[in-house]
Formats: C-alpha cells, sequence, structure tokens
C-alpha cells in the first residue's frame, strides 16, 4: 500500500511543470479557487495577494451557457521579480501582451485557450519576471511598460 501510495505521488508530482516553481515550493499550498463567474474570480484575488499569494494557472471554460473561470494560487516564489495575468483575452489582445512582456524578460507560465459562445478563442495567460533576468535597463523598460499595459 505504502508503495502503491509513493508511486501515485511520485506521478501526480511529476505532472506539475517545476521549472515555474522554486525548488522550496510545496505542493501542499497550491490553492484552488471553484469554476466561478469573471467578476467573481476578481474578488478572489485581492484576498490571495494580501496573504502573499499569486495566480500560477487560470483556466477557461463555455459550459452550460456561461464563461467560468478557476485559479491555482502559490506562495510568492522568491525567484519572481513581478508578474503579470490577464483572462479572457481575445486573440489580438494576448497576442500584443505576449510579446510586450516577452521583449522586457517576462516568462510565459501559463497559457491556456477555449472557445466561447460563439467560437472565439479566448485565451488565459500568466507572466513571470525573474529576478535573474532583471537589470537596470529592463527595469526601467518594464516600468514604462507596466504604465503602458495598465492603459490598455
Amino acid at each position: 500500500m505504502v508503495k502503491y501510495f509513493g508511486i501515485c505521488l511520485f506521478v501526480i508530482l511529476s505532472m506539475i511543470p517545476t521549472n515555474h516553481i522554486s525548488a522550496n515550493q510545496e505542493i501542499a499550498k497550491i490553492i484552488d479557487t471553484p469554476w466561478v463567474k469573471s467578476s467573481q474570480l476578481k474578488k478572489l484575488i485581492q484576498p490571495m495577494k494580501d496573504d502573499r499569494y499569486l495566480p500560477y494557472q487560470i483556466s477557461g471554460k463555455y459550459e452550460d451557457g456561461g464563461i467560468f473561470y478557476k485559479g491555482s494560487y502559490i506562495p510568492y516564489p522568491t525567484n519572481v521579480e513581478h508578474y503579470k495575468y490577464y483572462w479572457g483575452m481575445n486573440e489580438e489582445w494576448y497576442t500584443k501582451r505576449s510579446d510586450l512582456y516577452k521583449s522586457i524578460g517576462f516568462e510565459e507560465v501559463w497559457h491556456q485557450v477555449f472557445k466561447d459562445s460563439v467560437g472565439t478563442d479566448i485565451h488565459q495567460a500568466i507572466w513571470f519576471l525573474y529576478k535573474k533576468q532583471k537589470d537596470k535597463e529592463k527595469g526601467a523598460i518594464f516600468n514604462k511598460t507596466i504604465n503602458r499595459m495598465e492603459q490598455i
């Protein structure tokens, strides 16, 4: 029984993309929300931020005539300088944000797509800026870019 449990735990742990989580990140600290409407997910994010959790995965789906989202949150990794996340983006918004963030050193750590009621691809994505990637030049570009992106 113990051997079976160990194998199951290994399989589950090996399915998680650990290259984006610091080595000391514990799986037990991941918090998942239920499937909720976008407005409800927004309300769930602030308490997570207050407790120093950040979104690691945001998934969306179209079901029973509505669009629903859920998030997975992890304690703020020590190797992350900054992060950005968006959900409910069309292809154009996703591409613009992704290209811009990647150009200033962010790495996309999560991307998920689903189709809405009319067949439009709806994107969810999360980008991390790792501390090792940040230098003074990128920091200046980063601040200007964040200010510009907040206006989109």
